[in-house]
């Protein structure tokens, strides 16, 4: 307490000096209380506010700058004379600079915030003229790529920052696998010669699993008919095991391959004749193949022109192309771990996409099963190629935009081939008749832009440069998109590879023809990735038995 005193006696004694004994008389009642503290004034600066000052220093009587002058906000002063300086006081404004209450930012000011703090890899984070955060310039790379830069970039495929950010390939050369390789190199032939050993191969299928491929293929004959597969990286690529069609009487000519990690599967179809489950999926085990859903899956289709599998995770979905009561019937399922489960059919067959097939469909999993069909009009000797997808909220088979054709009305469409890039991002290619009464058919790719919900064609035209293409199949390998087809220009069909470069828009040609021997027809390549290589197998020599080629780039 400041100058407050008692009075003990006639003497006036301060707080907290000796007390005064009994014989001063002891304390003074409270009326006693020396006139000097009812006389005390309060004295400026300091640093109590007391009496008549507004301020004193710090003690601001616990007033702000909206208490003053209202609406303001900012640091509020006391003045010398112990009055209120509301100087730095502001009324709040987006475009001023400073992060008010409400606003994220405030032109440059950001609050330490960044591309990165906000969730992004990289980039330049802005302002905008609402005082809210602008992302727009910020980068977020797909998952298989990295920031080089301030461009996202897959060190396996793409030219200018090939292995890693500072290298960049000649113009001349491709970024396979993270090495930059000649475009003209040749193909590296997989095996000491033909895979079916001689057997020949009436339908095959590739698939990577891990760093190995894995190659599978219905043998020739009849009588004999079954499935093979082969796995290896040399010139050795041993059985995989004894043929999982191992006492099936009757084996259609198609099969299909998918993995899981370092784990392939295989689709094949064959029955007993007696209208039993025809579609069969099987696992490798590491020692053995072992059927998935046994006893199998029976569609309608009494036999099968082509079948195609694919996995999400280890849960394996499945269409088919097959004849014999069903029309021309294109199918799907999957297996839940319980039971084999359809779709509502809009054909009223048990499964059925169409009844009225044409060519190979295809089928990939993103988020939904989306299958690729060309499906033939049967009003008018043509048909179109559609991409649907699985609608579980509206319980139906949906088609994502309308026909992928360059021209609907002219010619027919065969042989759907699909891939999907890391994004989710959907790609389809599919051969295309001019509809002339000896057709020529070219190669086409589209890409699915979920921004825009269309397809959107990939090069100013077919990805063959000269008319005469079939079979396409397809590969995203990084961010490359890879096509292989057969080309039936010359006097025997050969096989041949593109590649799309995205920064100039056009389909370039990988090394030279696949073909052991250019004098014989090639037939169905089958491209994948395997561990960042592109791998094609194909058959080649005379129909109907084919022997079976596999090789690798470079």
């Amino acid at each position: 307490m400041r100058g407050f005193v008692i009075v003990c006696g006639a003497a006036c004694i301060a707080l907290g000096a000796l007390g005064c004994g009994d014989d001063d008389g002891g304390p003074a009642p409270d009326a006693a209380v020396d006139a000097a503290a009812d006389a005390h004034e309060p004295v400026c600066g300091d640093g109590l506010q007391e009496g008549a000052e507004a301020c004193d220093g710090s003690d601001l009587d616990h007033q702000e700058c909206g208490d003053l002058v209202a609406g303001t906000l900012g640091p509020l002063h006391c003045a010398a004379d112990c009055t209120f300086d509301t100087s730095a006081c502001y009324l709040p404004a987006c475009g001023d600079g400073i992060i008010d209450l409400g606003e994220e930012c405030d032109t440059a000011a950001l609050g330490g915030a960044t591309c990165v703090t906000r969730g992004y890899q990289g980039g330049a984070l802005g302002c905008t003229s609402a005082c809210a955060y602008d992302e727009s310039a910020c980068v977020d790379c797909a998952p298989d790529e990295i920031l080089c830069g301030d461009h996202c970039a897959n060190l396996e495929s793409d030219p200018d920052h090939c292995g890693d950010c500072q290298t960049a390939c000649d113009p001349d050369e491709l970024c396979v696998a993270g090495g930059c390789v000649s475009r003209t190199a040749a193909w590296t032939p997989l095996g000491s010669g033909a895979l079916d050993e001689g057997v020949g191969a009436t339908a095959h299928d590739l698939v990577g699993a891990g760093a190995t491929p894995v190659v599978a293929y219905v043998t020739a004959g009849m009588a004999t008919q079954r499935v093979e597969v082969r796995s290896g990286t040399g010139a050795s690529l041993p059985l995989l095991g004894t043929a999982p069609t191992a006492g099936a009487p009757m084996v259609s000519d198609a099969v299909a391959l998918a993995a899981a990690g370092t784990t392939p599967w295989v689709l094949w179809s064959g029955s007993d004749g007696m209208g039993g489950p025809n579609v069969h999926v099987d696992r490798w085990t590491g020692a053995a193949w072992q059927e998935v859903g046994a006893p199998g899956w029976t569609s309608a289709c009494g036999v099968h022109a082509s079948v195609d599998l694919t996995l999400d995770g280890t849960q394996p979905h499945l269409t088919t192309f097959g004849a014999g009561g069903c029309g021309l019937g294109v199918d799907y399922a999957t297996w839940t771990g319980s039971l084999w489960r359809t779709h509502t059919s809009p054909t009223g067959f048990p499964a059925q996409l169409t009844m009225n097939g044409n060519g190979r469909p295809a089928l990939v999993v993103t988020d939904r099963p989306v299958v690729g069909v060309a499906d033939l009009d049967p009003a008018q000797p043509a048909s179109s190629v559609t991409v649907r997808e699985w609608d579980s909220g509206a319980m139906a088979w949906s088609t994502l935009d309308a026909s992928l054709d360059e021209n609907v009305a002219l010619g027919t469409d065969e042989d759907v081939a699909l891939a999907t890039d890391a994004t989710g991002a959907i790609y389809a290619a599919w051969a295309e008749s001019d509809g002339a009464a000896t057709p020529t058919y070219d190669v086409y790719v589209k890409r699915w832009d979920p921004a825009t919900q269309a397809f959107t064609l990939l090069g100013a035209g077919p990805v063959n440069p000269a008319p005469g293409a079939v079979h396409p199949s397809l590969a995203v390998i990084g961010d490359a998109v890879w096509v292989a087809y057969a080309d039936t220009t010359g006097a025997a069909w050969q096989i041949r590879v593109r590649r799309f470069e995205w920064a100039s828009g056009v389909w370039l040609a990988v090394g030279p023809t696949l073909n052991v021997s250019a004098a014989e027809d090639a037939v169905r390549p089958v491209i994948a990735n395997v561990a960042g290589v592109p791998h094609v197998a194909f058959r080649e020599g005379t129909a109907p038995s084919y022997s079976l080629y596999l090789v690798r780039f470079p």
